[in-house]
């Protein structure tokens, strides 16, 4: 069996970027969208924004990378 030497180990942990999750409050609050909190979720159950995740009971979050998605398509959208 080969094992790897830790120095290769942390180089392969450094090239994993973890995902970021974001909460409605940080969705409304830092402005990473541009209507309230009802609209955000109107918008979800129309399919019109990504779908959140549930993490544990009542706590739901959004993947950072796919609200980044969403945005980049609306200004795409908005350009053409």
């Amino acid at each position: 069996m080969q094992f790897k030497e830790v120095s290769d180990m942390q180089d392969e942990a450094n090239k994993v970027t973890p995902e970021r999750f974001l909460r409605e409050k940080n969705l409304v609050a830092e402005r990473f969208i541009p209507f309230s909190r009802a609209t955000l979720w109107r918008r979800v159950g129309e399919g019109k924004f990504p779908q959140p995740i549930r993490m544990h009971g009542r706590i739901t979050a959004w993947r950072q990378s796919e609200v980044v998605a969403w945005q980049l398509a609306q200004i795409g959208g908005a350009a053409s």
